[in-house]
């Protein structure tokens, strides 16, 4: 055989290789790190507001101070323009190491949580907010 062909033969393998070599990634299947699991969200805090004292001329508790707000007065306390509001869960909160009945109202903006409302069950004020 002539030097030539050893030669071409020689350059032939070797563009092989490089082609094999340049396209094998594609070929050998899933080869790309996996993704770190996020950690799950922690559990949320409400966070406690202050809410300005005022003479409330209409007062709806009785004399035996067990009323109880409903859920859609609960609904109207927590509107804010702009959001819409979901149905109310009941729920407790502990703030200051008391647990508070509460109505727990989630505020939607643009189809998203936005915001959740913590009204208290017995005199209907907001005793706590949470945004997202």
């Amino acid at each position: 055989m002539k030097w030539e062909y050893k030669a071409l033969i020689g350059i032939i393998v070797i563009t092989f290789s490089l082609i094999f070599y340049a396209y094998n990634p594609f070929f050998s299947g899933e080869k790309s790190t996996p993704q770190q699991p996020t950690p799950p969200p922690t559990e949320p805090q409400p966070v406690p507001i202050v809410v300005p004292k005022h003479n409330n001329t209409s007062n709806n508790t009785n004399s035996t101070g067990n009323f109880e707000i409903s859920a859609e007065k609960a609904k109207e306390i927590a509107s804010k323009p702009g959001y819409t509001t979901r149905e109310p869960t009941s729920g407790s909160i502990k703030i200051q190491g008391n647990d508070i009945e509460v109505w727990i109202v989630p505020l939607y903006k643009d189809q998203k949580l936005a915001e959740r409302v913590y009204i208290s069950k017995t005199d209907g004020k907001i005793v706590a907010t949470e945004k997202f």
